[in-house]
């Protein structure tokens, strides 16, 4: 059973994750209240500090969010590495309003944790 506290929506998007010293571009796979899962062709350390930045379209408006976080979960692969990264705090209108209602909009399209969800 998935035991995340907050579900998790597929949405594909390319963002930008700054360190302390560099940016890199990678790729959400899907997003959540809490964080985002994420590939990219860096290496990222288990407890990176990153800003990611999101930008794009939401019906037919353009939009540039930031959220902070680390990196918690890393995947490596000969090509491209997967990582999963939880928000400093949850996305919130204030601050991400278009991210929060497409989570919000999206809710019923959730997606669930191959890891988790097992069946038995």
């Amino acid at each position: 059973m998935d035991q995340r506290r907050h579900p998790r929506i597929s949405f594909q998007c390319k963002a930008k994750l700054t360190t302390e010293q560099h940016a890199f571009d990678v790729e959400i796979s899907n997003i959540s209240f809490g964080g985002i899962h994420f590939y990219s062709d860096h290496v990222f350390d288990l407890g990176s500090a990153v800003i990611v930045e999101i930008s794009g379209t939401y019906r037919r408006k353009r939009f540039k969010e930031k959220v902070q976080g680390k990196v918690v979960t890393v995947h490596r692969n000969q090509d491209t590495h997967s990582c999963g990264l939880q928000f400093s705090s949850y996305l919130d209108l204030q601050h991400q309003p278009v991210l929060v209602s497409y989570v919000q909009k999206s809710s019923k399209r959730r997606i669930t944790s191959f890891l988790r969800d097992a069946v038995s």
